[in-house]
């Protein structure tokens, strides 16, 4: 008898206990249970929180290929040689030389003015050498000895030299006379109408050597206030000055 109610005892517990365990499970499953987010597992399976997964940054965009860098130099075009010397040297009428007499026979000589039937001033031997005051095509104006005069340009050699504190004094007061007739000439002048052609300096006088002011850019409109084969004196905007004139396409 007792054995029996020992029996009945323990079963009593064990069913209370699995029943206990039912209700328990449930509620426990639930309350602990993991979401696992797919997109964040590692290739080694291991959960990585979404609120760790590094940034990727956004691409930054290519600086514009078209943007100018108006710091550079523009490149003039190449002047043209008034001629080529005895030794092959091209000549500029914008540059400043000294000279060798090169002939081999007959004379040289250094004339009062320009041509063969002009006044004789002195015979020059050849190794001669003096400075080019002025250069054209056929005859150049010299200092020789204590004269100055013109010698035909087919027997001379010509070596380019710096100028002297004279001829730059003189070049800066004969540009600066001549632009102030330009723009007083201006202003009785009929205007034209210009488009830059392609992208060129715009330059404090008519020479490639000056200071540019500015740049005019493909496509530019403005007025050509003086026009010359070389060189036109425009206005584009707020910027005047002059422009080589090839790059302009005039109307």
């Amino acid at each position: 008898m007792k054995g029996q109610k020992f029996i009945l005892a323990a079963l009593g517990i064990y069913i209370t206990a699995g029943i206990a365990t039912l209700l328990y499970l449930p509620s426990h499953s639930m309350d602990t249970a993991v979401i696992v987010d797919h997109a964040s597992i590692t290739t080694t399976g291991v959960a990585v929180p979404s609120d760790t997964a590094p940034a990727v940054p956004a691409t930054e965009e290519p600086a514009s290929s078209e943007q100018i860098d108006d710091t550079s130099p523009i490149m003039e075009p190449a002047e043209e040689p008034l001629f080529i010397d005895i030794k092959g040297t091209p000549v500029y009428k914008s540059k400043y030389y000294n000279y060798e007499a090169c002939h081999t026979e007959g004379n040289l000589f250094i004339r009062t003015a320009p041509g063969l039937a002009k006044k004789i001033l002195d015979r020059l031997t050849p190794g001669d050498t003096g400075m080019v005051l002025a250069v054209d095509t056929e005859w150049s104006y010299v200092h020789y000895q204590d004269k100055e005069g013109y010698i035909f340009n087919q027997y001379l050699a010509f070596t380019e030299r710096e100028p002297t504190p004279e001829e730059l004094a003189s070049r800066d007061s004969t540009t600066d006379t001549e632009n102030t007739h330009t723009k007083a000439a201006s202003a009785e002048t009929a205007t034209q109408q210009f488009t830059v052609i392609s992208d060129v300096n715009l330059r404090s006088n008519a020479s490639p050597k000056s200071n540019v002011l500015g740049i005019l850019y493909t496509g530019d409109t403005g007025t050509v206030l003086t026009y010359d084969e070389t060189w036109c004196y425009v206005e584009s905007g707020d910027l005047s000055g002059y422009v080589n004139t090839s790059y302009l396409q005039i109307q």
